[in-house]
């Protein structure tokens, strides 16, 4: 693995050159865990859930582990440094595993929608189902409550041929804007393929979960680590920020 790319060490760089006045005001051994990364903020219990909830507990534990560690007082600052870092590259490194699978199980699942929403006709028949209802649309009207983009909606909830010749060709090939295609696919997801686009959204929220949390833990303990590598004494810290203007 090469160190000088893990992102506690980028986190680590970005505060190796203070400004003029961080000194004073940062509690040295102060660590704040906050509430929201904690793994019981990963909803569901699904695969993508559960991966989720993994990491975060990976993550959760490491910071909990060098919050107490920096509370006590006998802990030596270089040493915790260097015992933390170790520590939160392997909370990362889970963090990513779990990203990957994540992102795999999403795109598994985007799949099987597709499959159910878009099966497979004819060119033939698909040109003809999108030429009735680029007809119907101009003759009825592109609004979402007419009896044209309504009647379009309902036709794709309900029949899977009507909605993989829409969804599967561009938007204007049916006479529609990009955001009517939209609303199109929404409807005949719903009712094709409902149990699925849950899973959808319940996947996408625990990516977002473990994302935050790796990106949130890198912010926060690496400039600690990077303060606790090169630790000052506290009257020396106070007299920086005074010749510093503070």
């Amino acid at each position: 693995m090469d160190d000088t790319k893990a992102p506690i060490d980028q986190a680590m760089r970005a505060g190796a050159r203070p400004g003029p006045n961080p000194t004073l005001k940062l509690d040295t051994r102060r660590v704040e865990v906050p509430i929201d990364h904690n793994p019981d903020a990963v909803i569901g219990e699904g695969p993508s859930a559960t991966a989720a909830k993994g990491a975060m507990l990976s993550i959760w534990t490491t910071w909990n582990a060098v919050k107490n560690a920096a509370d006590d007082p006998a802990t030596d600052l270089p040493a915790l440094a260097r015992v933390s870092r170790q520590a939160v590259e392997r909370g990362l490194a889970s963090a990513d595993r779990a990203a990957d699978t994540i992102t795999s199980q999403i795109e598994h699942i985007e799949g099987e929608i597709r499959q159910a929403v878009q099966p497979p006709i004819s060119d033939a028949l698909a040109g003809e189902i999108r030429a009735h209802w680029r007809a119907t649309l101009t003759t009825r009207g592109r609004e979402q409550d007419s009896g044209g983009l309504g009647t379009l909606i309902k036709a794709a909830g309900q029949d899977t041929r009507t909605a993989s010749a829409v969804l599967t060709g561009p938007a204007y090939l049916s006479g529609l804007t990009d955001d009517q295609h939209a609303l199109v696919r929404t409807a005949a997801v719903k009712a094709h393929a409902p149990e699925r686009e849950a899973d959808l959204e319940e996947a996408r929220k625990a990516l977002g979960k473990v994302q935050a949390a790796a990106a949130r833990v890198t912010k926060t303990l690496g400039p600690k680590i990077v303060l606790w590598s090169n630790p000052e004494p506290t009257a020396l810290r106070q007299l920086r920020s005074i010749a510093d203007g503070e």
